[in-house]
């Protein structure tokens, strides 16, 4: 497991990042970025091999987002 703070990769994403959201189960992370309206869907599974997996289009201009732990549905 990498340290606290430091970098294990660099990926490009969208414009306008809002939040960060971290889904443990799916060991996912998803960052809904408005300006493009693109929800980057990336996965963090294996250290070694971050990479995204998704970019869905979404409503430009959005900012925020959010996971429902019942059906794991974002």
């Amino acid at each position: 497991m990498p340290r606290p703070g430091r970098e294990v990769a660099t990926i490009k994403i969208a414009k306008g990042p809002d939040t960060l959201i971290y889904d443990a189960t799916g060991q996912l992370v998803l960052i809904p970025c408005g300006i493009d309206g693109i929800l980057e869907i990336i996965s963090v599974a294996d250290r070694d091999k971050i990479a995204p997996v998704h970019d869905p289009a979404t409503q430009q201009g959005s900012r925020t987002g959010t996971i429902d732990r019942a059906t794991a549905s974002i």
